[in-house]
């Protein structure tokens, strides 16, 4: 299986299942613009500085942000990860 940074391209389920431990990645598939790419990073991390899940923040920055250019987000990991270094719950 690829892996990206040493996280396997797998995700787990949104309720837990599947859970691949503390670990995200995100990316973009094909061409990313940067205008795009930062709009979408920062309303990704204005959901995690209010404690969403990264799957969750994730889901909430594709819906609040307009993009101009075809670029598209991805992510693999564990949904429920918290997104903090450390000992984290499911």
């Amino acid at each position: 299986m690829p892996a990206a940074f040493g996280i396997p391209k797998s995700k787990s389920q949104a309720n837990g299942i599947g859970y691949l431990g503390p670990r995200f990645y995100m990316s973009y598939v094909g061409t990313a613009w940067t205008i795009d790419m930062l709009a979408f990073e920062t309303n990704f991390w204005a959901q995690m500085m209010r404690g969403q899940t990264v799957g969750n923040a994730f889901t909430a920055a594709r819906k609040a942000t307009r993009f101009t250019y075809p670029t598209s987000p991805q992510w693999w990991g564990s949904w429920t990860f918290d997104g903090r270094a450390g000992a984290t719950a499911r």
